[in-house]
């Protein structure tokens, strides 16, 4: 139901970040044909690599067959279905401890996530990647070197968060190995990869992000766990909520949201707690295997989600990356108690009900103008964004899934004109600054 009403119902995908994202890919397909002399005089492809850039590669290619909007839709599509089959192969194999108790957690954690609202659709694979990876290596050891090399590159394109998680995995779960050399080389071109990067973005400059207080990190680290939880509300185009006249419904989900850190809480606690026992890990973790990888890329992954700021090295809300990441490795990999368990899933069905209400409200929305304007300088998202926070009274747990909608309006065009790009860490960049509209 929500990916109908997604792909189907709605002229374009809403989902903030991804009608930007498909501009890029109409972008990139145009460069990669070279007829458009507009976009060629305006736009360029970097000449290094950039491990934020699988969907606009993706959707440039597509753009070489479809219109661009039946392009985004395609690969949101392969999305859904790559999730849908990989949450089922992993919840009926043996060699993982939770079973079919987690799918609906998974699907209302992961695929449709605060991430997947936010259009973080690069970021999105990349989960669906590593845990594709984590399946195969889990279930089979054929070519396990192979495995290495191909989603090494595959998940850098992805997202340098979720590269980090495999980098540390597969480091600690072959330094003993007679073969770690072997590993060690099939993980080499996608290292060299991060290393052009880096260095690239470190002659341009990195951005850091301000520091915060005590209170205030407490704040932001706590909204962020609650963010995972299955409660999503959406901002319409004139900036009111969605539930603005549903207080009670509202307040309802925000407390299932932060019902879900205590969840966490209290699972961190179990498996700490049984770690600690004589006994080990040995009736605790799938097929009987050591959990120490998986603990220290956790524990990799939970120190990047506590250091990590708003803004940090150019990417937003980089902590909740790594948090996402640690879910997943939980979720496959650690039974969790069946109270709390059964708690989850009963808020994630609850969710997913609101969910299928939600989009089919939402229907409509896309076309509309906005009453809340962009500041003069259509460059400024920030200002955009305080401007639409202004007009809710709901302020969290919040997605303005029409923020791009001057986007999926010119893609829906038969000539798409031109717009300035909002999200710099991609694949293409600006030759000449463009006037909004401008074909």
């Amino acid at each position: 139901m929500v990916a109908c009403c997604l792909l189907i119902l709605q002229p374009y995908p809403v989902l903030h970040d991804y009608p930007e994202w498909m501009y890029q890919g109409f972008l990139v397909g145009e460069l990669l044909v070279g007829n458009n002399a507009s976009v060629n005089e305006s736009f360029a492809l970097v000449s290094y690599p950039v491990p934020n850039a699988i969907s606009q590669l993706a959707m440039g290619l597509l753009n070489l067959s479809f219109p661009p909007v039946l392009a985004g839709q395609i690969w949101l599509a392969v999305y859904f279905v790559f999730a849908t089959l990989l949450w089922r192969c992993i919840t009926r194999s043996d060699g993982f401890p939770q079973g079919g108790a987690i799918n609906l957690i998974l699907t209302l954690t992961i695929t449709l996530g605060s991430g997947f609202w936010n259009g973080y659709i690069n970021f999105q694979f990349g989960v669906l990647f590593f845990s594709l990876y984590l399946y195969l290596s889990n279930g089979t050891q054929r070519f396990p070197v192979v495995q290495v090399f191909v989603f090494s590159l595959l998940i850098f394109l992805s997202h340098a968060a979720v590269y980090a998680a495999l980098v540390v995995l597969v480091c600690v779960q072959r330094y003993r190995s007679a073969e770690r050399w072997r590993y060690l080389t099939a993980m080499l071109p996608s290292l060299l990869l991060l290393a052009w990067y880096t260095l690239i973005k470190l002659a341009s400059g990195v951005a850091v992000s301000e520091q915060m207080t005590l209170v205030k990190w407490i704040q932001y680290k706590t909204y962020t766990v609650a963010k995972q939880g299955p409660f999503h509300n959406f901002i319409l185009p004139n900036g009111e909520s969605l539930l603005t006249h549903f207080d009670w419904l509202y307040v309802i989900g925000f407390g299932m949201n932060f019902l879900i850190v205590l969840l966490l809480l209290c699972w961190a606690s179990t498996i700490v707690w049984h770690f600690t026992r004589s006994r080990g890990w040995r009736d605790y973790i799938g097929r009987g295997e050591s959990p120490v990888p998986i603990l220290v890329t956790v524990g990799f992954l939970m120190s990047g989600f506590l250091v990590a700021g708003q803004n940090s090295f150019g990417v937003v809300n980089l902590g909740e990356r790594f948090l996402v990441v640690a879910i997943v490795l939980l979720l496959v990999f650690f039974q969790c108690p069946k109270l709390l368990r059964r708690i989850w899933t009963i808020l994630a069905a609850v969710s997913a009900v609101y969910l299928m209400v939600a989009t089919v409200l939402l229907i409509g929305y896309a076309e509309e103008s906005y009453s809340v304007a962009r500041s003069a300088n259509e460059k400024d998202l920030e200002k955009y964004v305080d401007d639409i926070y202004a007009s809710s009274r709901h302020k969290y747990f919040n997605h303005r899934l029409f923020i791009y909608s001057d986007r999926g309006g010119e893609l829906v065009k038969l000539q798409p004109g031109l717009l300035p790009i909002d999200l710099a860490t991609s694949i293409v960049v600006p030759r000449l600054p463009v006037d909004n509209g401008s074909n």
